[in-house]
């Protein structure tokens, strides 16, 4: 009986440990927090950024935003950080994007943030954020950024990995937006109401003062793993459960004999 137990138990062990090792995994990507949007909308993109180094600390983070024509961000701005400084690069188009009539020929090309001594930097096992806010969103199905991190000891990660039918789950994705039509928002989305845009003198776009909305329900950088822990305490309770009552069964039956 006791065998029996065990044999049930021992995967189920593993199962628990891969639901929790998985999520801490996952976590460790760069991500954006939400990842979800309305098309159309103008929102603040906040990019969730782990150290998962064992000894040195993350003293750059830079944001790429998408470049295909049909995924373009016409107008964005960058949230400061406090002990960071940032660096904006833009670039001309091609063939520009109207915006409320208006044709935009210059966007926001990448964004990078360093830190300016080591009191600002992300440590091991910590993470902090950076962010913009921008739109209109494009009106496709998910747009990636491509998000490069520098470490203290000269080496630099890329996530820049873009999904494929070839390698579904890359070492290192991109971080993604997923974007549905207006009407048909996600939950836990980050947006905008009210004016967005406005030109100024020279025809370039500006933002203007809009009202987020954030829901209830916004995810954190926790939220993988919190929501993978109650899976592994309840397969483990049961377990335990499981293995009490194979090893009642198990003496009653030895007294029996």
């Amino acid at each position: 009986m006791v065998r029996t137990v065990h044999r049930v138990i021992v995967p189920l062990i593993c199962a628990s440990v891969l639901v929790v090792t998985g999520a801490l995994a996952a976590a460790a990507h760069v991500v954006l927090r939400p990842n979800t949007a309305t098309q159309g909308d103008f929102t603040k993109l906040t990019f969730h950024v782990p150290n998962e180094a064992e000894s040195a600390d993350t003293i750059k983070v830079k944001i790429v935003l998408p470049d295909a024509q049909q995924d373009l961000i016409p107008a964005a701005v960058v949230q400061t950080k406090p002990g960071w400084t940032v660096k904006t690069e833009k670039r001309k188009l091609d063939t520009p994007v109207v915006v409320e009539g208006k044709e935009i020929w210059e966007v926001l090309s990448s964004v990078t943030w360093t830190a300016k001594d080591s009191t600002a930097r992300i440590r091991p096992e910590q993470f902090d954020e950076v962010a913009l806010f921008g739109g209109p969103l494009p009106s496709v199905d998910k747009i990636y950024f491509k998000a490069y991190q520098y470490y203290s000891d000269g080496s630099v990660v890329s996530w820049d990995q873009i999904p494929s039918d070839s390698d579904p789950n890359p070492a290192h994705p991109a971080p993604a937006l997923l974007l549905s039509p207006p009407g048909g928002t996600p939950s836990g989305q980050s947006g905008a109401t009210g004016q967005h845009a406005a030109f100024n003198s020279a025809g370039g776009v500006r933002l203007t003062a809009a009202e987020e909305k954030t829901s209830e329900a916004r995810p954190t950088g926790s939220s993988m793993l919190s929501a993978a822990v109650p899976v592994a305490v309840l397969l483990l309770g049961g377990m335990a459960v499981g293995l009490l009552l194979g090893r009642r069964r198990w003496a009653r039956t030895n007294q029996g004999e």
